[in-house]
């Protein structure tokens, strides 16, 4: 992959991304220590909040700027060959890190919103908006790195995706989702907010098709987005572009990984009546998820050298 470098405009919406980031720190903060017990028993306290809690806090704004930085590299370098097939690809590839940088900081609010509209006339409204706003985002992160990734691999003089390993994946990921569903099915009528209420308010049957299968889309998406940039690291030319994918491709998938993961914490009926637990699990898929956006940025800094160079 050789590109000549068309345009040395950044993209214009940098500072916005970094006001965005700001902005929903702030307000994590503000609904972390309206959701905290004033009690000392607490345990150890430091700015009005429980070190667990602060800590959590700090790894979640940590992870939100460096997928706002990954994105933001991918977007500058998107701009720079805008003209070019490359460049079309690579925008859908950074729109889709955009979008899941706003997931992950949207997951997190979801419990704390619940629980600030509990007993008010618009609980069932925003427990609903809580659930499925996320999940829109969700879906239009996972479509726009699928169609970058399949751009890309369409720039390739050999097909990954043959007839055969077609049924082979669809059959294996078939086997994997179904042990997902009925374990979601079984234990979601048990899952609670912090509130003690039920987290989700609509029939386990409707869940299934307005929740659930949305997600087995997503990360069926998202798999084979991570497949498709594995296959285009193998075949494009230069050391630097196979570097970069190959970080990007691995802190995609692992993102991709902690989603699944979030999902059976949520669906869970322990978390809530196990706050030991709880924690431990959060902090586990916080560390996971800041090690994917670490690979992700990495990749993004090859692609700021080569702005640089070129």
């Amino acid at each position: 992959m050789r590109t000549a470098i068309l345009n040395s405009q950044p993209w214009q919406c940098q500072k916005l991304l970094y006001s965005a980031v700001v902005i929903a720190a702030a307000l994590r903060l503000i609904l972390m220590l309206h959701d905290s017990p004033t009690s000392l028993a607490a345990g150890f306290r430091l700015f009005g909040l429980p070190l667990s809690q602060l800590l959590i806090l700090v790894l979640e704004v940590i992870i939100w700027f460096l997928g706002a930085r990954s994105a933001q590299h991918f977007k500058n370098y998107a701009v720079s060959i805008k003209s070019t097939d490359e460049g079309r690809a690579m925008n859908n590839l950074a729109n889709g890190l955009l979008w899941l940088v706003a997931y992950t900081a949207l997951l997190t609010f979801t419990s704390s919103l619940i629980a600030l509209f509990d007993h008010t006339p618009y609980d069932r409204m925003v427990t609903m908006l809580a659930i499925y706003l996320p999940l829109s985002i969700a879906v239009l992160a996972s479509m726009l790195l699928f169609v970058g990734s399949a751009q890309l691999v369409s720039l390739m003089k050999r097909a990954f995706w043959t007839p055969h390993r077609i049924l082979y994946f669809l059959l294996a990921y078939a086997v994997l989702m179904l042990s997902f569903i009925v374990e979601f099915y079984v234990q979601s009528p048990f899952a609670q907010n912090v509130d003690g209420n039920h987290r989700f308010v609509m029939p386990t049957l409707l869940v299934m098709l307005t929740y659930v299968l949305p997600y087995v889309l997503i990360w069926l998406a998202a798999i084979v987005a991570s497949i498709n940039l594995a296959w285009y690291t193998q075949n494009v030319d230069g050391r630097l572009y196979k570097t970069l994918f190959r970080n990007a491709n691995r802190g995609i998938a692992l993102v991709f990984v902690c989603t699944f993961l979030a999902q059976l914490l949520i669906c869970s009926p322990f978390t809530e009546t196990q706050p030991v637990f709880d924690n431990g699990l959060t902090f586990g898929v916080l560390i996971l998820l800041g090690i994917g956006f670490s690979l992700i940025y990495r990749g993004a800094k090859q692609l700021e050298c080569l702005e640089e160079s070129g």
